[in-house]
């Protein structure tokens, strides 16, 4: 019996979400079905219904094992780091870059969902960067808050907007873009302390 930990299980989902990735290339996601991808991969509609619910549970899958991914990097660079503190730069490279090398994936969900999913990554920023910036600079954690749901709105609209063009403006570019966004307050506050480089 296939179950989750079957490897046979878990090599026919790579199929499947290889499958789809390739047929996101060529298609919009609203354009694919289950035949496609079942053609693709060469495998039956009861093999397909026997992993997700439909191609919007695969889409959900995918992009949650895509997060953990990146969250797993995040993790590592925090950790590599010196001070045990991850630079917004370096973070905001990790995420460029994840992105970009996904971009087909990422590109097909803002045309079916309207919003890239960055929970986890943000998450990480908020924890990682803008909370103990504004800890150090004696802003008390409520109003940082709204600081980085301003950044993490402002981050959204130039993610989507870069993912929309294909990923081809210049990665080093929109990292300074980004950088811009860093709460302001927060970042003033704490450079005029010599804390955050």
């Amino acid at each position: 019996m296939n179950t989750k930990n079957n490897k046979r299980f878990n090599e026919t989902q790579v199929k499947i979400n290889a499958a789809l990735l390739r047929l996101m290339q060529k298609y919009p996601f609203e354009k694919i079905t289950v035949r496609m991808i079942c053609g693709e991969a060469q495998i039956n509609r009861s093999t397909f219904y026997a992993h997700y619910l439909d191609l919007f549970d695969l889409l959900d899958k995918m992009t949650e094992q895509l997060f953990d991914m990146l969250y797993h990097d995040a993790e590592a660079l925090v950790q590599q780091s010196v001070e045990k503190e991850a630079t917004e730069a370096k973070m905001m490279s990790l995420l460029l870059e994840h992105i970009e090398e996904h971009k087909f994936f990422y590109s097909a969900f803002l045309k079916s969902r309207k919003e890239l999913p960055l929970l986890k990554s943000y998450k990480i920023f908020w924890e990682r960067i803008v909370k103990p910036a504004g800890i150090r600079a004696g802003i008390a954690e409520s109003e940082s808050y709204y600081y980085f749901l301003c950044m993490k709105a402002s981050f959204n609209a130039i993610l989507e907007h870069w993912v929309e063009r294909n990923c081809s403006d210049d990665k080093a570019k929109i990292t300074a873009i980004m950088s811009e966004c860093f709460p302001s307050i927060i970042k003033t506050r704490v450079d005029s302390l010599n804390i955050l480089s």
